[in-house]
């Protein structure tokens, strides 16, 4: 499993209903559990020849050995659990980020935005269509990478909303 899967398979469990995943496949194995409450979730990849995959289900930590690499390697990512209400995909298509390529992206994590403010594009059947912000608030999350294929109803940004 390459990390662009883990990532991918990451955020659509994040997304969805099921509490807790078991994934394995020839040379990985995977386990997911969203019943401990905590602000990070975390990843730990652990490569040694001829030994088991393992899963330590006490701190949340999910181990993925390969009996192919000699030497031992942690690696530990962290992923923010968003906060706020989604800002959902009205349709399928493109998403960009940014207005142009070489152009920094409408909006980041932090960032202020007003209510109607474009936070990114996308497009469908080569019409550009903006997506604007439904609410003043705070982004406390991007969901999406920027010239990647979102789905109808597909979570775009999180954004916390100013209390007036």
């Amino acid at each position: 499993m390459t990390i662009t899967e883990l990532k991918e398979l990451l955020t659509q469990f994040d997304e969805s209903n099921v509490r807790e995943l078991e994934f394995s496949d020839n040379n990985s194995s995977l386990y997911l559990n969203k019943n401990k409450q905590s602000k990070y979730q975390s990843f730990k990849e652990e490569k040694s020849i001829g030994s088991d995959n393992q899963i330590d289900q006490s701190d949340g930590t999910f181990f993925h050995k390969t009996s192919q690499e000699t030497q031992e390697e942690s690696v530990s990512v962290d992923f923010p659990i968003a906060t706020g209400e989604a800002i959902t995909s009205p349709l399928v298509g493109m998403v960009y980020t940014s207005p142009a390529p070489e152009e920094p992206s409408f909006v980041s994590v932090g960032q202020q935005v007003t209510k109607g403010q474009t936070l990114c594009i996308v497009e469908a059947m080569k019409i550009m269509n903006d997506i604007p912000s439904p609410i003043t608030g705070t982004i406390t999350a991007v969901l999406i990478k920027n010239d990647t294929m979102v789905e109808y109803g597909q979570p775009l940004f999180e954004i916390s909303q100013e209390v007036n």
